[in-house]
């Protein structure tokens, strides 16, 4: 904590003082990527031994060096231009030359990329608010339905049909032998035909009509009958974190009223970019990064934690009460913003198992 300045971008102004706040707090840290060209002597920064371990993924914690990027890179351009080329039926010689560009591109890329090994670095210059006055996130996993029916049927069924489906991919049709292949001797033909005078047989090839997305509609139609394709939730992953923390700042005193401006200016500053210098404006650097602290007066450690973060919207209100107005110095009675913030690491049980995310 000492090596941090809060100083100027502390909202209220009594935060570590008053007992009213009751210890409880939200530290917000700036991570600013070392290849930026606003760099001036009053810019302080913690000495990286003393910044905790950060969660923001895996190839944005990565440290390769430039010729492990452009080989990995190279790789992946060649395998995807002529595996593409393939498939598509293009000459081998017309892929390699967007093999051969591609490449040239990421050599270009990699030799403008920060030299340094840590990408990021964190400033001394940290914010410190109350406690939001509505702290709540969300958990959330991806899933999506998809169609089981032939598996299913495959899985339950009797044995003929998983003998037909057999027969089909090796090719047997009709009248061809397959005795000493477990399919009768009738063929596929044969094979479906006793599979029709089954219960289930009957229902799974009247659902594969159904399923058929030329006359399948009208079958249904005409029959009153619809396919049931044994729908199944299939895990998809899980998505990044996003939370929002909604502040009203109230101006009480000029000091106070410098020190909201700071803070806003800090925040819309840092979500940005810039773009990069001598490359013709042609790539942006990243903006800054960002890791919240929820300080609790009490040494619990109920509220969760979160991985380092990237601020994706900034609503500022300056007119949040439905009118604008000004007290005699001109500042502003009342600020209203909206932080949206987006997680940079998944998450999964060993993290929050381990580190309460």
């Amino acid at each position: 904590m000492t090596e941090y300045n809060f100083e100027n971008l502390t909202y209220p102004l009594d935060l570590f003082d008053s007992e009213e706040y009751g210890g409880n707090r939200l530290l917000i840290y700036i991570n600013e990527v070392q290849d930026t060209r606003y760099v001036d002597d009053t810019r302080k920064y913690v000495d990286p031994n003393n910044v905790p371990a950060r969660d923001r993924g895996r190839l944005a914690e990565s440290t390769a060096n430039r010729t492990r990027i452009r080989q990995s890179a190279r790789n992946l351009n060649i395998g995807a231009f002529l595996l593409g080329g393939a498939v598509a039926g293009i000459p081998v010689g017309q892929t390699a030359v967007g093999a051969y560009v591609a490449d040239k591109g990421t050599e270009a890329l990699v030799n403008v990329a920060p030299k340094a090994e840590v990408p990021v670095r964190r400033l001394r210059t940290a914010i410190a608010l109350h406690m939001p006055n509505k702290l709540n996130i969300k958990y959330e996993t991806q899933w999506d339905e998809s169609n089981t029916y032939l598996l299913s049927a495959l899985l339950d069924a009797n044995p003929a049909i998983n003998e037909a489906v057999d027969a089909a991919l090796r090719g047997k049709i009709d009248d061809v032998s397959t005795r000493g292949q477990g399919v009768s001797e009738k063929g596929i033909a044969g094979t479906l035909k006793d599979l029709a005078n089954t219960n289930i047989g009957r229902g799974l090839l009247s659902n594969i009509a159904l399923a058929n997305p030329i006359a399948g509609d009208s079958l249904s139609a005409a029959t009153r009958l619809a396919n049931n394709p044994k729908k199944e939730q299939i895990f998809q992953g899980v998505g990044f974190r996003s939370f929002s923390l909604e502040y009203d700042f109230f101006a009480r005193s000029q000091r106070e009223a410098n020190d909201i401006k700071k803070i806003i200016y800090q925040l819309k500053y840092h979500m940005h970019p810039e773009l990069k210098a001598n490359t013709g404006d042609f790539l942006w650097t990243y903006p800054s990064e960002f890791d919240l602290e929820y300080v609790q007066g009490g040494g619990d450690d109920t509220i969760h934690r979160h991985t380092s973060c990237i601020l994706v919207s900034l609503d500022v209100d300056y007119t949040s009460d439905g009118m604008f107005t000004q007290l005699a110095g001109g500042e502003l009675p009342k600020i209203k913003i909206m932080m949206e913030f987006k997680e940079l690491a998944l998450l999964d049980k060993a993290k929050i198992k381990e580190r309460n995310y």
